[in-house]
Formats: structure tokens, C-alpha cells, sequence
């Protein structure tokens, strides 16, 4: 029970932002543009992808508690663990949303108006939001204390935005060509490099 209430607590938190977003004046002008300018349109089943791979997930990997053979022990430590790793990864992803923040979409695309940005987990990592999701997502796995659940959100989340990745990539080297590419070779996609920490980077970003 308390696992479900951190993953909808995050839920909800998502949603209050995304809210947020759409309640801005100019978004749906901005969302024409996204679409015009980079073909958004035609990219928004990655976003379907990801909510009905995820939800998939999370229900078998609660499908998969049922088989006690395996359970991974440890009791409420484990728990405990796994609900940290939520909430750290759900902050991760919180926190880039809010370093985009009107760059901010569902879809992949570009607005004639991006520009280059230098913040937050964007300096060292090209994709935190996904990274946090992922995060996230283990951490739901070990809660559940089934290893199944934890392979579940091993192997399905990082899969699922992979292909988002993929697709978001070629539009950013598209959209802003070199200057995307150089900032792509300084910085990790997912995770971290080590000689980004210590170079300033910059980046334009169309989605999280």
C-alpha cells in the first residue's frame, strides 16, 4: 500500500506540473509551433509507448508479488529502500521539468524559439527526466520485494525510452545541428560523465 501511494503521490505531482504548464498563456500557440516546426505530430506515439509500456509494467511487476518464490526478503528495509529510490528518482525528474520548465512538452519537437540553456541536471546528463523515471521504476520493483518486478523495471523502462531517446536525439541534431552534437559528445545521455562535471555545457532541449 505505501508503494502504491509514493508512485500516485508522484503521479500527482507530475500532473500538478504538467497542469502548471498548460495553463500558461501562449502554450497552445506553442504546442502549433512544436508541431510545425519540428513535425511533432508524427512523434507523439513515442509518448503512448512510454504510458502504456510503463503502466504494463507496474501492473505485472504487482502481478508478479503473487509468486513467493520470488520474493527477495529483507523486510521493511528493502521496502524502505526501494520507496527512497522512487522518491529520489521522481525528484530527479521533477527537477528537470521544472530546469525546462516552457520547454517543457509531451511530444518531441522544437519551437522557433529555443535556445540554448545551461541548468540543472541538464549540464552533466542529456536526459535526467528519463534517467529519474527509471530510477524511479527500479525502485518500485525492489518495494515490491520480487525480484520478477525488479527484472520487470530493469529491462522494460530503459527499453521504452530508448526509443524515445532515439527519436528525440535525431530531432535535437536536427533542430540545432552541431552545437547539439558538441554538447552531446561532453555529456552523458543517461548517466553522467566524468569529465563533464568539471566543463561548462549547454543545450536546447524539446521534451524531458
Amino acid at each position: 500500500m505505501v508503494v502504491l501511494l509514493t508512485v500516485l503521490a508522484w503521479g500527482l505531482v507530475e500532473m500538478v506540473l504538467r497542469l502548471r504548464l498548460m495553463l500558461r498563456p501562449g502554450f497552445r500557440a506553442r504546442v502549433r509551433d512544436w508541431a510545425s516546426v519540428a513535425g511533432a505530430r508524427s512523434r507523439e506515439w513515442t509518448f503512448y509507448v512510454i504510458v502504456t509500456s510503463l503502466a504494463a509494467a507496474v501492473i505485472l511487476a504487482g502481478w508478479a508479488t503473487r509468486f513467493r518464490w520470488a520474493a527477495t526478503g529483507g523486510g521493511r528495509s528493502v521496502q524502505v529502500a526501494g520507496e527512497a529510490l522512487i522518491v529520489a528518482g521522481a525528484a530527479l525528474r521533477v527537477w528537470a521539468m521544472l530546469t525546462l520548465d516552457r520547454f517543457f512538452t509531451f511530444v518531441v519537437g522544437i519551437a522557433d524559439d529555443h535556445r540554448v540553456v545551461e541548468e540543472g541536471p541538464y549540464r552533466v546528463i542529456r536526459h535526467p527526466g528519463y534517467a529519474g523515471a527509471i530510477i524511479a521504476m527500479v525502485g518500485v520493483g525492489v518495494a515490491l520485494r520480487n525480484w520478477l518486478a525488479v527484472l520487470l523495471m530493469l529491462i522494460v523502462p530503459p527499453l521504452v525510452f530508448a526509443v524515445r531517446i532515439r527519436v528525440e536525439e535525431a530531432t535535437l541534431v536536427g533542430a540545432l545541428g552541431e552545437e547539439y552534437e558538441d554538447y552531446a559528445r561532453r555529456t552523458g545521455g543517461l548517466l553522467p560523465r566524468v569529465a563533464s562535471a568539471v566543463s561548462p555545457t549547454h543545450q536546447g532541449r524539446p521534451s524531458a
